[in-house]
This record gives C-alpha cells, sequence and structure tokens, in this order.
C-alpha cells in the first residue's frame, strides 16, 4: 500500500516530466511533511528549485550527489545528478555518466531514456532513437516528452510507420493529437508560408485575402504551441510563439505602409543607411586604443 508521501512524489514527478516545475515544487514540500527523509523526493525538490530559479544547477547537483553518496543503492539519485549535470551544460559528461549507470542494468528503461535523451543533440540520432526503442521494448517511454523525442528522431531516420504507431500505442487520444502536430515538420512549413502568403497578398493590394491568410497562419501556430505546451509546460516556447506572431503582424503593417509610401520610404531608408554606417564608424574610431595599456600583449 502507497503512503501518502508516496502519492505526493508520484503526482509531483508526473507534474515534473511535463514541465510544470513550480507545482512540483509545491508537491515535494507536501511530500516531505510525511516522510522528510526520503532521498528521492528531496532530490527532485533539489531538481525543482534549480528549476524555478531558487537555487543554482551546480548547487543542486552537489546536494544531490551527497545524496546520492548517502544512499548508494538508489540509482535514480545518480540519473538525478547526471541530469542536473546536462542543464549545467556539460552534457557529454552527464552522457559518460549515463551510459556508466546503463552498462550497470541494460533492462533499466530509465536508463534508457537518460541516455537517449542526452544523446539526441549529437550529429549522428542512430544512438539516441536505439535506445528510445529498446526503453518501449522494456515498458517504458511512458513520458509524453521522450515520446515526442523519440517520434522526431524516428521521422529524422526515416523510421515507418509502425515505429511511430507502437510509440503512440498508450498514448490517450488527446495526447496522440498533441504528439502527431508537434513533431509534425510540414505544420511548421504551412506556417510560414501562410504568413508568407499573406505579406505577398498585402503587398499587392489584397489586403483581406493577405489577413486572412496571416490569420491562419497565426491559429495554426497557436494549435502547434498548444499541442506542445500540452505535452511539455515551456515558458520559452510560449514566448517565443508570441513574439513570432507579433513581428509577422507588424510586418504585415509595415508592407502595406511601405506599398502606399514607396518613394518617401525609398528616401528614408537611404538616410537611415547613411546615418547608421556614419554612426558605425564613428564608434569603431572611438574604441580604437590609441595608448595600450604597459600589460599588453605584444602582437598588440
Amino acid at each position: 500500500m502507497r503512503t501518502e508521501g508516496g502519492l505526493r512524489y508520484a503526482e509531483a514527478l508526473a507534474l515534473a516530466d511535463r514541465g510544470r516545475w513550480r507545482t512540483a515544487r509545491t508537491r515535494c514540500l507536501a511530500a516531505l511533511i510525511e516522510d522528510p527523509n526520503d532521498p528521492l523526493t528531496g532530490s527532485l525538490l533539489l531538481r525543482a528549485e534549480a528549476e524555478v530559479g531558487r537555487l543554482s544547477f551546480a548547487d543542486a547537483e552537489s546536494a544531490v550527489r551527497r545524496l546520492s553518496n548517502e544512499h548508494p543503492n538508489l540509482k535514480g539519485l545518480r540519473m538525478r545528478a547526471a541530469g542536473l549535470l546536462a542543464r549545467r551544460g556539460n552534457r557529454v559528461e552527464a552522457l559518460h555518466e549515463a551510459r556508466a549507470i546503463l552498462a550497470e542494468d541494460p533492462d533499466d528503461p530509465a536508463a534508457h531514456e537518460l541516455v537517449a535523451a542526452l544523446s539526441c543533440c549529437e550529429d549522428d540520432v542512430t544512438e539516441s532513437l536505439l535506445h528510445y526503442k529498446m526503453a518501449l521494448d522494456l515498458g517504458g517511454l511512458t513520458r509524453p516528452a521522450s515520446q515526442l523525442a523519440a517520434l522526431v528522431q524516428g521521422r529524422r531516420l526515416g523510421e515507418p510507420a509502425s515505429t511511430s504507431a507502437r510509440i503512440l500505442a498508450n498514448a490517450s487520444p488527446l495526447e496522440r493529437l498533441a504528439l502527431r502536430t508537434a513533431s509534425s515538420r510540414a505544420a511548421g512549413h504551412a506556417v510560414g508560408a501562410l504568413l508568407v502568403l499573406g505579406w505577398a497578398l498585402g503587398v499587392s493590394g489584397y489586403v483581406w485575402l493577405g489577413a486572412v491568410s496571416l490569420a491562419l497562419g497565426s491559429a495554426l501556430a497557436g494549435w502547434r504551441t498548444f499541442c506542445c505546451l500540452y505535452i511539455c509546460w515551456n515558458r520559452q516556447q510560449l514566448s517565443r510563439f508570441a513574439s513570432a506572431i507579433a513581428a509577422a503582424w507588424i510586418m504585415f503593417a509595415v508592407l502595406l505602409w511601405m506599398g502606399s509610401q514607396m518613394p518617401r520610404v525609398v528616401l528614408l531608408v537611404s538616410l537611415g543607411v547613411a546615418v547608421a554606417i556614419a554612426e558605425l564608424q564613428a564608434a569603431r574610431k572611438r574604441r580604437r586604443p590609441r595608448n595600450p595599456p604597459v600589460d599588453a600583449a605584444a602582437s598588440m
């Protein structure tokens, strides 16, 4: 029978898998009230503290490694430390640690997922997809973020449709739709094509048709962003969507104005370019050192 603290830890872990770090932190704090000495909950709390900016990733990694030394039989602590090492930017070292953990237990699906996630940014993604498929064979690959990464790697390597069907077999209908949309490259291409078509129609005088095309592109981009955020919440993804759509509509308005004011625009742009070139040259002269310091390198 699972304790209340264990249930809260499971909830926190599921929230962390979806990028909901603030809510996961709250669940970890509640779980630690029930069991203050649980090392797995404590390590997840440290990761959440680092993700929300309350703690540096270096300090979180050091604390998790101390917990791992105190509980050497808990492999999950070593895996979490490797994940924090990767978040610090040391992906190569983290990948070496993950491979060492996998070598100790080749039948652990979580270790395969960790190795796959850390090796997916290399030029050759064959190893990443191989470990994702092995995790799937061993009963793993249940996290939507891992499923999305596996779908993307499979598409890049030209895997058959049966591989995607296996990855999506246990997903709910909404998750399956979100994963297919987020992993599709065609959706991104369609967004770009609709935006460019809208700009072209606007410049050609078909303002309403251009606005409709731009609105369709914005709606499709919004749906794809929603699917990505449903799989794993990422504030940067939301900011990128808002910035891109705002820039698209501003560009549409600028192009319409330029179409009606073309002679004046050409004159203003020419004057602006001349002023910018003059300012850059003046700034370069100001930055050029006239009297180098005494301890300057000989090559200077």
